[in-house]
């Protein structure tokens, strides 16, 4: 009879811890769940993680290895072509990939270059004649030239320049030059000069880095320098 008595409330208290036991059960399996999310969610912001979704929106598509480069390009300016002639001793063509862009980068290693900066005229009188936008021949200041172009004698500015490496991005133009050592002239015609050493520079210097703004129509804004030493010639030679 007392066996009766006690077998109801531990079927009860048995019933009541194992709801509780059930309860835990799911509370753990949710927490568990929610944990996994927050990990998840962790890891995509980790620096790792953000580097690699950087890495896919600027990817490398392909890239060729060439030795003994010789690269000229040229760059119209009404009848006239300025040119800019590289060689190195090998060169690394890649094509990025930014979406929704794409664009081709070459970089030149031990490369000596020779940039046309500005090619002009000088007339009978000793003034400078160049072509205006519109194709037109016209002095410095704009007025126009009335005479014919074999009457002119063609003259350049250019620059030579060597460093341990050059980067030429076709989409902008530019050619960034490291560690460069660099010689600035102003010769007859309108053709490259193969020997520049063998002239009197203008000016002699060293940059850290230089940039070549190939394509500017205006010659004072072609150029520009960080860290940069540079000693002038003396008007006349030294």
């Amino acid at each position: 009879m007392k066996q009766f008595v006690y077998v109801k409330p531990f079927l009860f208290w048995l019933s009541i811890l194992s709801a509780v036991a059930v309860l835990l059960a799911i509370k753990s399996s949710w927490v568990s769940s929610t944990k996994e999310d927050e990990l998840h969610d962790l890891q995509e912001s980790s620096p790792r993680k953000i580097r690699k979704q950087q890495r896919k929106e600027e990817r490398e598509l392909t890239e060729q290895l060439r030795y003994d480069v010789t690269k000229q390009i040229f760059i119209n300016e009404g009848p006239l072509r300025r040119l800019l002639d590289l060689k190195a001793a090998r060169s690394e063509v890649r094509v990025l990939s930014k979406r929704p862009h794409m664009r081709v980068v070459e970089t030149f290693y031990n490369v000596e270059g020779f940039v046309q900066h500005e090619l002009y005229y000088v007339a009978s009188d000793g003034k400078e004649v160049i072509y205006d936008l519109q194709g037109a021949l016209v002095y410095r200041n704009k007025s126009p030239y009335a005479q014919a172009v074999s009457s002119l004698q063609p003259k350049q500015q250019f620059r030579y320049f060597v460093a341990d490496e050059a980067m030429y991005d076709f989409h902008t133009g530019q050619l960034l030059a490291e560690k460069c050592h660099f010689w600035t002239y102003r010769a007859d015609g309108h053709d490259k000069v193969e020997n520049p050493l063998s002239l009197i520079p203008e000016a002699e210097g060293e940059a850290r880095r230089m940039t070549f703004f190939v394509g500017a129509t205006d010659a004072k804004n072609q150029f520009s320098a960080e860290f940069i030493k540079v000693q002038f010639t003396p008007e006349g030679g030294i």
